[in-house]
């Protein structure tokens, strides 16, 4: 287990999302809304079954169903993984997934407030 903790704390993405983290709490903290906007910090408590969820019903959907250019973007993007189990970089989401992860979270914020 400890060579895989080390593995992933070693990845380049890893660095920049605990970055972009980093930065939004201290932006939070020194803004005095911390507390106000507790969503953040549930949608990161939300983040593994949301990853879960995307990962077994997105990424793994009915090859049968015919997306064009997204089915063929999922299998660059994740098949791929399952061919080559231990090729590291095929591991970790590629930059341009992790680009819209702010996105994402903040519609998951939106969602859980409206709910």
């Amino acid at each position: 287990m400890k060579k895989v903790f080390s593995l992933w704390i070693s990845h380049f993405s890893i660095w920049i999302y605990a970055a972009i983290l980093a930065g939004l709490c201290s932006y939070l903290i020194i803004a005095g809304e911390f507390f106000q906007h507790w969503y953040l910090g549930f949608v990161l408590l939300v983040a593994p079954f949301y990853e879960w969820v995307v990962h077994k019903y997105v990424l793994h959907m009915d090859p049968s169903i015919q997306w064009g250019w997204l089915q063929r973007f999922f299998e660059r993007l994740h098949r791929g993984h399952h061919k080559q189990p231990y090729d590291v970089p095929m591991i970790f989401a590629q930059w341009y997934v992790g680009a819209t992860f702010p996105l994402q979270f903040y519609l998951l914020g939106r969602v859980c407030m409206l709910g």
